[in-house]
């Protein structure tokens, strides 16, 4: 439309449109799920907004290296984040296939054990089982979180690109301190006195991405590519 009417509409959209998603992402059951996705070596690939009226809905699809896909799906009423759904692959327990085959034996061998009546009983030495849980590898989620951040700077997808980093330092420095929690960034800082990290780095670090995603910073290549090595140097201190 003439004199610039449908260019603000349009920019008025963008804005409602980064200022969800920057709600989503400051979420902690959001990033809980993206927490739990990198885990598993989930990348995020895309994202989509569909609008209705007062309700928005976000979309984020994610893959990893088998090339399985994941979603995490968001909505909003208005500007307020009403639910949050995660979708992943189950798990696969194909492996479980070959005891169908064992089954059939074992009733045999029971059932004739007691026919026998066997008398005498031969001890047998119990087996104790351990649970072994998978530990939580926090170094290569971080390091994701900078993969990611990398695309989005190739495409100019700023936001996307200082929170990736921020919450690449927020997760590998909670585990690192051994915090076990969702912690803010002055509190992060606060923990960092008297360790060996660069605390003034990491605060201008968070300090930028503060920046960019209120649209207060002009993203600088070079200045990127400092945070992008100030944090793998952390990764390998």
């Amino acid at each position: 439309m003439v004199n610039g009417t449908l260019t603000e509409l349009q920019k008025q959209t963008q804005e409602e449109r980064d200022s969800l998603l920057s709600k989503l992402r400051e979420d902690s059951t959001f990033q809980e799920c993206e927490k739990q996705l990198a885990t598993e070596r989930f990348a995020e690939q895309n994202l989509e907004f569909t609008f209705d009226k007062n309700m928005t809905s976000i979309l984020l699809e994610y893959q990893n290296e088998e090339f399985q896909t994941a979603t995490i799906n968001a909505e909003f009423d208005v500007d307020e984040l009403t639910k949050i759904n995660l979708e992943k692959p189950e798990s696969d327990y194909s492996y479980l296939l070959p005891l169908l085959g064992i089954l059939p034996i074992v009733v045999t061998v029971y059932f004739l054990y007691k026919k026998l009546k066997i008398k005498k009983k031969m001890p047998v030495k119990p087996v104790i089982s351990k649970s072994l849980s998978k530990k939580f590898d926090y170094i290569l989620a971080s390091n994701n979180f900078i993969l990611q951040a990398k695309e989005n700077f190739e495409e100019k997808q700023y936001k996307e690109t200082y929170g990736k980093v921020n919450q690449a330092i927020q997760l590998f420095l909670s585990y690192e301190l051994k915090l076990n929690k969702e912690i803010a960034n002055e509190d992060i800082l606060l923990d960092l006195t008297n360790t060996k990290y660069p605390v003034a780095d990491i605060a201008n670090c968070f300090r930028l991405s503060s920046l960019v995603e209120f649209v207060k910073y002009v993203p600088n290549e070079d200045e990127f590519y400092k945070m992008i090595t100030l944090t793998e140097d952390l990764f390998h201190a």
